[in-house]
């Protein structure tokens, strides 16, 4: 069903039915009047969206490939058009249903990852979308981006279990990335939501991470993604304040670029490297490490570059 408050009174429609159909609903509206809905038709475990047309709904089938249609999330971009992220029962990535204005692209992004919970999906002002999800693998929140020719996947927070299983994404009119999340611990088979977290980022920062009360160890993760071609990003994060460095060396040992050297809060942080060096020249392909030294703490990660 469909509610709208008139002003003075909410006035319910019924948008599909019979059946068991409206499951894992999500709505978004076009030029911020019509209404668009995705969902779950549970007879037949399709994808499907309805919208409002004269003054009724009209809906059809997104995708019927599988027993899908898992916490759909929908977004329409500047220009009108929707995108879905959902899940099918085989919980191997997220499926990303994206109308081109005659048909409906679909495709599967971080297939190796076990899908499961609540995701969230914007468009940027570019028009390229992003989606948030829980990857029961790593136990993780993620993050994957359309740059306009591939999909892109990063970590976004691992600490605790089931973390980001409940989830939801917005994009501000910088293109930074808000994310409120649920950080879980897990005690006698039973999850005990106990946090509401926040992550937010910048295009140009990264990630941070908010949690008053948080105690948090110094840490070098592994970048993300990797290999990679373009650009990577590589998280951190500081048991306290203090002074960090995050420099990118060759495997002959040569330093080849300092990403970031200076003071930092404590938490989790991000840079990225796009593969070149101090002077901006583009790296050949190969091996290279990342280090990070705080105060006695140094730790080493493995980069692979591939042109």
């Amino acid at each position: 069903k469909y509610a709208f408050f008139t002003g003075s009174d909410w006035v319910v429609e019924t948008v599909d039915s019979p059946g068991p159909v409206g499951m894992y609903c999500s709505m978004a509206l076009q030029s911020g009047t019509t209404a668009y809905v995705s969902y779950m038709d549970g007879s037949s475990f399709d994808v499907k969206l309805a919208w409002q047309s004269g003054g009724g709904w009209e809906f059809e089938k997104v995708d019927t490939l599988g027993e899908l249609g898992f916490y759909t999330s929908i977004a329409i971009g500047s220009d009108g058009y929707p995108q879905i992220a959902y899940h099918g029962t085989d919980f191997s990535g997220v499926r990303v249903a994206r109308w081109n204005g005659s048909s409906w692209a679909i495709e599967t992004i971080d297939a190796t990852a076990q899908v499961e919970g609540q995701k969230g999906i914007a468009v940027d002002s570019y028009g390229y979308a992003h989606v948030t999800y829980h990857d029961e693998n790593q136990d993780a929140l993620k993050h994957a981006y359309w740059n306009g020719s591939a999909w892109n996947t990063e970590l976004v927070d691992d600490a605790g279990t089931g973390t980001g299983y409940y989830n939801s994404l917005a994009i501000d009119n910088g293109n930074n990335l808000h994310i409120a999340y649920a950080h879980a611990q897990y005690d006698d088979s039973v999850y005990l939501y106990s946090e509401l977290k926040y992550a937010k980022r910048d295009p140009t920062t990264g990630v941070e991470t908010e949690l008053a009360g948080k105690r948090f160890q110094y840490r070098l993760f592994q970048n993300s993604p990797n290999p990679f071609s373009q650009w990577t990003g590589i998280r951190f994060q500081l048991a306290q304040p203090g002074a960090v460095s995050i420099k990118i060396y060759d495997i002959a040992g040569r330093q080849v670029k300092v990403l970031t050297s200076g003071k930092a809060k404590a938490g989790p942080h991000e840079v990225a490297w796009d593969g070149t060096d101090a002077a901006g020249r583009t790296l050949p392909s190969g091996v290279y490490f990342t280090q990070m030294k705080s105060g006695e703490f140094l730790s080493t990660r493995k980069v692979l570059l591939i042109r």
